[in-house]
């Protein structure tokens, strides 16, 4: 084997190790973007999931409230007393089953909706108090009763929607300004990894040519004497 032979294949292995290294530090690049960005569908796919169960509360109670209404509706044209019991027991049944529902939703909340939620709460209590004592007054004089009190249960009606819109509006701003911290987060976090990628891989490139270079020059040397 010639002298040149034997130089060139002496500087194989530090060739093959170099380029290994390389192609080890770009999978691992590739692996860490992969996780990241599962990470990011898992978050965005839980906060999804939160903001659409949220949102469906927000339906549930306008279906209650309109569902009272039709109960008050019911007491006060109501056929007979059994009829009007009848129709006073589901209206209890449904105040229990909606604060029950708010009770759930409210403990869901963060923070910093603390305000909020006591409002709702107050109005949610004020609307149910009122709907109570319109419950109350009407009797025997059906439409006339009915008219009495039915102003005053869609003004608490309409003070309730108000602030359950304002609650709703404020998780749908802060849904999003999450969903954008997120993304944001995740793009730079790509392009620091690119970075550090390129920074590797011109640092990696630099330092095989240098050790081949400095093994070719050992062996000329070693070679002239």
């Amino acid at each position: 084997m010639t002298p040149a032979r034997y130089a060139h294949l002496r500087r194989w292995p530090a060739a093959a190790l170099g380029l290994g290294f390389l192609l080890l530090l770009i999978g691992y690049t590739g692996l860490v973007l992969l996780d990241e960005n599962r990470k990011f569908e898992e978050n965005v796919f839980v906060m999804s999931k939160i903001y659409r169960q949220r949102q469906q509360v927000h339906s549930e109670m306008r279906d209650d409230l309109y569902q009272s209404a039709i109960l008050l509706r019911d007491v006060a044209f109501a056929r007979d007393a059994t009829s009007a019991d009848d129709y006073r027991r589901r209206l209890r049944e449904r105040r229990a089953a909606m604060e029950a529902r708010i009770e759930s939703y409210a403990s869901s909340q963060p923070a910093e909706f603390s305000s909020e939620i006591a409002r709702l709460r107050t109005a949610l209590s004020a609307y149910w108090n009122v709907l109570a004592r319109a419950v109350e007054l009407v009797g025997s004089g059906g439409a006339a009763d009915f008219r009495k009190v039915r102003d005053q249960v869609t003004l608490q009606r309409q003070s309730l929607e108000a602030v359950a819109d304002e609650l709703k509006k404020l998780e749908t701003e802060t849904f999003l300004s999450e969903q954008h911290l997120l993304r944001t987060s995740l793009a730079q976090r790509r392009r620091a990894l690119r970075n550090n990628l390129m920074i590797a891989v011109v640092a990696g490139t630099l330092a095989l040519v240098v050790a081949l270079w400095r093994l070719s020059s050992l062996q000329r040397k070693a070679g002239a004497t």
